[in-house]
């Protein structure tokens, strides 16, 4: 997991902080790799489920955990299709925050 944070905050500065908080905020908990990269989402550290097990919020929210760690660099494209779908408003309203942050980042 080190390992992917100094990537992230490589490729977005310290703002990569601000916006895997934000996802965090959105989520409830964190996703990580396991020891063989299945991707797990850990809640408030009681709780890991592989991706695929849990809902469909979290395995949404997982694919831009995966944009933003690995693929996304400077000058790139993010297409985002009904992003409010299965989202509380409030969570609605952190998304757009989230996306505001990468913008800027």
């Amino acid at each position: 997991m080190e390992q992917i944070l100094t990537n992230f905050i490589s490729t977005w500065g310290y703002a990569a902080i601000a916006i895997l908080i934000l996802l965090e905020n959105i989520t409830g908990g964190s996703y990580k790799l396991d020891d063989i990269d299945n991707l797990i989402f850990e809640l408030d550290g009681d709780i890991s489920l592989k991706v695929t097990e849990a809902s469909t919020s979290i395995k949404s929210l997982a694919l831009l955990w995966v944009w933003v760690c690995f693929i996304a660099r400077e000058g790139s494209t993010l297409l985002i299709d009904e992003p409010e779908l299965n989202l509380h408003p409030k969570n609605q309203r952190l998304l757009a925050r989230f996306i505001s942050e990468l913008v800027k980042a």
